[in-house]
């Protein structure tokens, strides 16, 4: 699985458990791996 991959699992999770703590917990997975993603271009 790529890091693109698991933004697209966890915003896809996030937008269809929306309003629930596992929709949350998703949400919360997804910025966290965007701003990972964010992070390995700029240290390139």
């Amino acid at each position: 699985m790529t890091l693109d991959d698991a933004m697209k699992h966890a915003k896809e999770k996030w937008l269809e458990l929306k309003g629930t703590k596992c929709g949350d917990e998703h949400k919360q997975l997804y910025v966290w791996l965007k701003e990972l993603k964010k992070l390995k271009k700029l240290n390139k």
